[in-house]
């Protein structure tokens, strides 16, 4: 279980639907390197996709991180990325929707999405440089950090995951093929564009691992 057992939430989901397959990845489940230490869980979720469980300790435990990665190429439904970071005593929360649908439009869940967001509007937002990929995220997306553990921002972080797993059991089946390609342009372009967590995986495990956790096992668009 993760930092807040939010993992353990989106299995029990796809599990009530899905037959799930938890994948042998060799030693690249245990990282260790310079005080931190990465655990990566791959599954395969029969009739969706691919799902990456990541957590990440660092500074002797006083940083703590979980990764959830929904990349559902079977159904017409966003890329979702969830991360929960906790770092000397603060938290931040967030909850990424990207556009990489192929012709379905989620707008029940990105209206949900966005009554969850609007309801935290007072919350502090976590606020990141400017990215290539913010065209393809959502605008409903969650990004906030509070001083401490926060019930609230937990049980909106939480909120998006019902969404989006009602929402899984109604999206239409898409062409996979279409879909395994706009999920290669986000996840291509993210390892390509160097952002803080991939260059990290670059310095410390060198750029074939580092490849192999992006594009293979928290994206699924390289074998």
């Amino acid at each position: 279980m993760g930092l807040t057992g939010m993992d353990e939430q989106v299995l029990e989901a796809l599990g009530k639907e899905h037959r799930i397959t938890e994948m042998d990845i060799g030693s690249d489940a245990i990282l260790k390197k310079k005080g931190m230490r990465f655990h990566v869980r791959r599954f395969s979720i029969e009739g969706v996709g691919n799902l990456c469980i990541m957590d990440m300790t660092a500074m002797l435990g006083l940083m703590k991180m979980q990764t959830i990665i929904l990349s559902a190429d079977e159904k017409d439904v966003p890329l979702m990325d969830l991360d929960i970071v906790k770092a000397m005593g603060k938290m931040t929360w967030i909850v990424e929707l990207y556009d990489t649908e192929v012709s379905f439009r989620n707008d029940g869940l990105l209206e949900r999405c966005g009554i969850i967001k609007e309801k935290d509007s007072d919350l502090e937002d976590h606020v990141t440089g400017k990215y290539w990929f913010d065209d393809l995220r959502y605008p409903c997306s969650y990004s906030k950090k509070t001083k401490g553990y926060s019930k609230r921002a937990e049980m909106s972080c939480r909120g998006y995951i019902d969404a989006y797993m009602d929402e899984l059991k109604k999206a239409p089946v898409c062409d996979r093929e279409k879909k395994r390609e706009k999920i290669a342009y986000f996840a291509e372009g993210l390892y390509k564009s160097d952002g803080p967590a991939v260059s990290q995986m670059k310095r410390l495990f060198g750029e074939e691992t580092a490849k192999r956790l992006v594009l293979g096992h928290m994206y699924n668009v390289r074998d």
